[in-house]
């Protein structure tokens, strides 16, 4: 017996019944596009997650800061053995101080960040005016609008272009001379742009500006590797230079962590319309067996063998697993993508940024298509097997 011909007549068998046949597809239909919704659900969530966390080159960058001890200082030495690490790319330091910035009778305190141009081209601020400044520059600042809202009754954006005067807070512990005490200096800077990051007031200042003041010591270093795949050998190495460190990415590795766990719960709660899936074909293929009890002993009177038997029942299952896991991917992907335009829309109209929260992998695809295959082969083997213990005698009598 052909395959086609086997083919065929599961066909037939099944548009005999098609009302049964529409019901146990459409009910498979639902469970499979409930499980994928539920994985595209996650696998959104966590994209959008990691997304907000981590983009480009940031999962390359270590940021280093002071350990416990006093003998270990980040100083230009430090940053010198630091990028004489092969894994190493960039290195850029930093320094925080306590200040505040002046301007027309008008003074607000918050951090001033003394901060390279090349750094902030790696934190990208947020700019809503005006631009950051140049890689020589030692006079300019960049305002964030929490401070320049404080700073003039009119918009931030007035601010470019405008001398301010900033006071700087310098450390002792920013100075390796060990009588160093702390001091307070001004500079004056135009505003080269405003960014709209933070609600705490603060400003990012060249570091040329504390450097030249005399500050020989950092805050803060972030360190940008060649290769995202040596963050944790890097991070061990200056962890032993007894410094603390921390990285995107082991924020990154929690929210992965937390989805597993989120995933395997939806996997779980999947898993009961699965099996109902299942039933509802085992109790159409076994009501069809009932139903085909003459049949099948009189196919094996006429000499048919019982594997094709076995194999027009396993059809039968397979044609409603495939048709019911077809329907119930593409009723998914329709949903999914609604509900990725609707938020789109909302998200456009005020203003925020679009996410996309329904997010359909190709191997999610191929997935639950194996999954409904595998549930229609398993729902559809014990009639297939009933069929090879009818007698056909037996069965020619059954009424």
């Amino acid at each position: 017996m052909k395959n086609s011909y086997i083919l065929r007549l599961a066909f037939k068998n099944l548009s005999g019944r098609k009302l049964r046949t529409f019901l146990t597809v459409i009910g498979v239909s639902i469970s499979v596009g409930f499980v994928c919704l539920l994985m595209a659900f996650s696998n959104g969530m966590q994209r959008a997650a990691t997304d907000q966390i981590a983009n480009g080159d940031t999962l390359k960058n270590i940021d280093v800061t002071g350990g416990a001890s006093r003998l270990v200082q980040l100083d230009s030495k430090t940053v010198k053995d630091i990028s004489e690490f092969s894994e190493v790319g960039k290195v850029y330091p930093q320094v925080a101080l306590a200040g505040d910035a002046q301007i027309s009778g008008s003074k607000v305190d918050g951090v001033i960040y003394g901060t390279n141009s090349d750094l902030l081209g790696i934190i990208k601020p947020n700019m809503i005016s005006g631009s950051l400044y140049d890689a020589d520059a030692s006079d300019s600042v960049v305002l964030n609008a929490t401070m320049a809202r404080k700073l003039t009754n009119n918009a931030p954006e007035t601010l470019i272009g405008q001398v301010v005067e900033i006071r700087l807070v310098l450390r002792a512990d920013l100075f390796t001379n060990e009588g160093a005490t702390d001091q307070i200096s001004s500079v004056k800077a135009t505003v080269t742009g405003i960014t709209d990051d933070g609600k705490t007031p603060y400003a990012f200042m060249p570091l040329k500006v504390a450097t030249d003041l005399g500050v020989d010591r950092y805050s803060s270093v972030k360190v940008q590797l060649k290769d995202a795949g040596n963050v944790e050998k890097v991070k061990t190495q200056i962890d032993y230079m007894g410094f603390k460190t921390s990285a995107v990415k082991d924020t990154v590795d929690q929210v992965n962590q937390f989805f597993q766990v989120f995933q395997i719960i939806l996997v779980a709660v999947g898993a009961i319309s699965v099996i109902v899936a299942t039933l509802g074909i085992f109790n159409t293929m076994t009501i069809s067996l009932i139903e085909k009890t003459r049949e099948v002993g009189l196919m094996k009177i006429l000499g048919v063998k019982k594997v094709y038997i076995r194999r027009i029942f396993m059809t039968e299952s397979l044609i409603i697993g495939v048709l019911g896991g077809a329907i119930g991917v593409a009723g998914s992907l329709a949903i999914g993508q609604a509900v990725n335009y609707a938020i789109f829309t909302m998200a456009v109209g005020s203003g925020n940024v679009p996410a996309t929260i329904m997010y359909f992998p190709v191997l999610l695809v191929i997935l639950i298509m194996v999954i409904a295959v595998v549930i229609s082969l398993l729902a559809g083997l014990y009639p297939a097997r009933r069929t090879t213990k009818i007698s056909p005698l037996d069965a020619l009598r059954y009424e």
